[in-house]
């Protein structure tokens, strides 16, 4: 037996080469009609990106009529050119389409990070500051104020930015989302233009002061409907149902508010309109997707600065106006509420440590739902006979 594989290997040997051969013959033969063709088509103005088959019934048809062994012939050139033009047009229409898509999320990505560099640049809208200080702030009124009656943004000498310092004393601006900011006209027209990275740099630069504007405008249109969701008397009286709810609270955290003076946009707070004083009230609650909101603290970029989707909180915004009638501070601010830090107790829950004017606002109106819901609970049903 081993004397016959030995008389066989040569013809096995022979074998293997000629296959080897052959098949080196045919790649050869398939490697010279694919560069053939690929030297015609180039010069019909094709390009080696547009032989790259995306789609992968597009790329087998592709090697069907490239990648074959049979020698390119000028007939076979003229059967094969209608469909190979038919796949170099479509697929080209795909790497165009792809291309361009790439380019529009870089150009959104570039704008995202701009919008919110400028953002970042804004200083505080409304700060707090010592009562013995503030001769000296009023005393600035020459200086800019924000805005002027032209609608373009100036920013304020005076108005500091914020860091780690200065924030519990600092509000920031309400800011739109880049989403929101991306369907203003001039950034959509921008954005719909086909630039390259430094141009587009460029030409959002050139849109700094329209972008300004426009964030005023938004601001105020902001403000106006927020204002619009307050009750039209800011003294009426609270529900029958809340403040009999909070009559027999007890534990109610006992301090000196510190009185501050309040500037918004570089103005006293007592020189803006009364409705914008309404918002910066430490009663003025919102609820923005079930989460409690103060303006305009909580109207930074994001979905929650959607101004549609925030609604006046009536319940909690009662529960604030009791708490800070008992703090002797009925027409506190926010800021003010929010300089003092984390300085109040609830004596209504085993929650442990200080909290915030937010929080203690929120662990009070939890508290009082659920003692409503505990008593409406353990009320017996009215006999049916």
């Amino acid at each position: 037996m081993s004397s016959t594989w030995q008389d066989a290997e040569p013809l096995a040997v022979f074998l293997r080469e000629m296959e080897n051969e052959q098949r080196d013959s045919l790649a050869t033969k398939k490697e010279d009609r694919k560069r053939e063709i690929h030297s015609r088509i180039f010069k019909l103005g094709w390009t080696m990106e547009d032989t790259k088959m995306q789609e992968n019934g597009a790329c087998k048809k592709w090697n069907t009529l490239v990648c074959a062994a049979k020698p390119l012939t000028e007939r076979n050139w003229r059967n094969i050119l209608p469909q190979l033009t038919e796949l170099l047009e479509h697929n080209r229409e795909l790497r165009l389409s792809e291309e361009a898509r790439i380019r529009q999320h870089q150009r959104n990505s570039q704008a995202r990070h701009w919008i919110e560099s400028c953002l970042k640049q804004l200083p505080a809208y409304a700060w707090a500051i010592e009562p013995a200080s503030f001769a000296a702030e009023r005393s600035a009124d020459s200086a800019p104020t924000g805005f002027d009656s032209a609608s373009s943004v100036v920013l304020a000498v005076n108005a500091p930015h914020i860091n780690d310092a200065n924030k519990e004393r600092t509000l920031a601006w309400p800011t739109p989302s880049a989403s929101l900011v991306f369907s203003w006209a001039p950034f959509k027209v921008l954005l719909k233009t086909d630039k390259l990275h430094k141009d587009f740099a460029v030409a959002l630069e050139e849109l700094r002061p329209i972008f300004m504007s426009l964030l005023l405008e938004w601001r105020i249109q902001t403000e106006q409907t927020l204002t619009s969701l307050l009750p039209p008397d800011p003294s009426s009286s609270q529900e029958a149902g809340t403040i009999e709810a909070l009559e027999n609270i007890s534990g109610l955290p006992v301090m000196a508010i510190p009185q501050l003076d309040i500037l918004v946009d570089s103005r006293p707070i007592q020189s803006v309109s009364f409705d914008i004083q309404r918002l910066f009230r430490a009663d003025t609650i919102f609820t923005r997707y079930m989460s409690l909101g103060f303006y305009p603290e909580d109207m930074q970029t994001g979905y929650t600065s959607e101004r549609n989707s925030w609604s006046y909180d009536k319940e909690k915004s009662d529960i604030a106006k009791l708490l800070l009638i008992s703090l002797g501070r009925p027409n506190a601010t926010y800021l003010e509420m929010k300089a003092t830090g984390r300085s109040f107790t609830c004596g209504q829950c085993c929650a442990c440590g200080y909290a915030s004017w937010r929080e203690l606002a929120c662990l009070l109106a939890l508290q009082t739902c659920r003692k409503t819901v505990l008593t409406s609970f353990y009320i017996p049903d009215n006999p049916l006979f």
